[in-house]
C-alpha cells in the first residue's frame, strides 16, 4: 500500500546524500528557519485508473531550502535537480516512485534574513488493486483414448 510518508522519507533519504550537512525537516515549516534547512511538503495527489489490476498513483511535492545567499540556494538545487533527472526510480519501504518532473522558483530573501528556494517535485507511482484469491487446483485428471492420467497440481517429484 502507498504511504505518502514513506515517500516524504525516501526523498528525504536522498536529499540527505545529496547535501549531506542539510538538516532535513518533513511537513512542518518551521517560523525561524535555520541556515541549511531543507523542508519536504506533501503537496497533493491524484490517481488514475490504467487497468483493471491497477491504478497510477500522480503526488506533488514541495521542496524548500534556506540558504546563506541566493547562488548558495542556487547551487543546492542544481544538485538536487541534477540527482532527481538522472533518477529513474527511488524505492521507499514497499514500491518504487519514479520522478516525473522538478521544478525551482528564483531565490527570495525571507524576513529572517536568509535566503529561500523552493521548487515542486512530481512523481507517480502504481498500485496494485486488491484481487480475489482462489483456491488452487488440486489435482486435474485426463483422459485420453481410455488412458486415464491423474496429476497433482502445485507439488514437483
Amino acid at each position: 500500500m502507498a504511504k505518502i510518508t514513506d515517500e516524504i522519507e525516501a526523498i528525504g533519504a536522498i536529499i540527505s546524500g545529496t547535501l549531506p550537512d542539510a538538516t532535513i525537516k518533513y511537513q512542518h515549516l518551521p517560523e525561524k528557519p535555520t541556515l541549511g534547512l531543507a523542508v519536504i511538503q506533501y503537496v497533493e495527489s491524484s490517481n488514475t485508473t490504467e487497468t483493471a489490476y491497477h491504478y497510477r498513483i500522480d503526488r506533488t511535492f514541495r521542496l524548500l531550502y534556506y540558504g546563506q545567499s541566493e547562488v548558495d540556494c542556487l547551487r543546492k538545487f542544481e544538485l538536487i535537480e541534477e540527482v532527481f533527472g538522472n533518477t529513474l526510480q527511488f524505492k521507499t519501504t514497499d514500491y518504487r516512485v519514479i520522478p516525473k518532473s522538478f521544478g525551482a522558483s528564483q531565490p527570495f530573501k525571507t524576513e529572517g534574513g536568509a535566503f529561500c528556494m523552493l521548487a515542486t517535485l512530481q512523481v507517480e507511482l502504481r498500485q496494485a488493486r486488491p484481487q480475489e484469491k482462489y483456491e488452487k487446483i488440486g489435482v486435474v485428471e485426463v483422459e485420453t483414448n481410455g488412458d486415464k492420467t491423474k496429476t497433482e497440481c502445485g507439488r514437483r517429484k
